[in-house]
């Protein structure tokens, strides 16, 4: 099983410090989904993947950054965070210890900077393979504009796949109203609200020395 995530591992660490390393995550998990479709007939019922490929990035760069390696430690008896000095990572895990007015709550990606008198939220993202549904968008943006509005994070929609006219419309409507200058759209598209994943990595590291 090891190898499995090797495998993946090396595709992270190839992108790492790339102008283009959502380009490059998304062609890994685009590989993947093709030969999977090809080995057992459908990709049908697969997720993680690019959940993994993409917090697995943020922890390697960030890791980098901090020049310190982030350490898992346990949030609930199923979950895990992970902490590198005063940073925190959390992925896919509800976040009302530090956000109270996010009850229930479950970001795709959280980073905090942790103090004594508690934690600030640096960044937040969701994760989009595709868009399905106009429901699924709303969704993701609602939860990030919740997270905007109790702070001053920076706020990521990362997106794989082409999203449709209207979907651009509501992606350049969230990064360019109440969040301006700090909510952007991670994606191989170019949609007029785009930031790179290097791009996203300094704005967050320059965000914890600031912490």
């Amino acid at each position: 099983m090891g190898t499995v995530f090797a495998e993946f591992d090396s595709v992270v660490e190839g992108a790492l410090g790339s102008r283009t390393a959502e380009r490059a995550l998304a062609a890994a998990y685009w590989t993947f989904w093709r030969d999977l479709k090809r080995r057992v007939g459908t990709a049908s019922g697969f997720t993680g993947l690019a959940e993994y490929l993409f917090v697995r990035f943020f922890v390697r760069a960030l890791e980098r950054g901090l020049a310190e390696p982030f350490v898992p430690f346990r949030l609930t008896e199923h979950t895990y965070g992970f902490r590198a000095g005063h940073a925190i990572i959390t992925h896919d895990s509800e976040i009302s210890r530090y956000v109270p007015s996010a009850r229930k709550r479950k970001p795709d990606l959280c980073i905090f900077a942790e103090h004594d008198n508690g934690a600030r939220l640096v960044a937040a993202a969701q994760i989009k393979i595709y868009v399905a549904a106009p429901a699924n968008l709303k969704s993701d943006l609602g939860c990030l504009r919740l997270l905007g509005r109790d702070s001053d994070a920076l706020l990521f929609q990362i997106l794989l796949a082409k999203p449709s006219v209207d979907q651009v419309t509501a992606l350049r409507a969230f990064c360019s109203d109440e969040f301006s200058h700090r909510a952007f759209v991670i994606s191989e598209h170019e949609l007029g609200c785009n930031a790179s994943l290097q791009d996203a990595i300094s704005m967050l590291l320059q965000k914890l020395r600031e912490a």
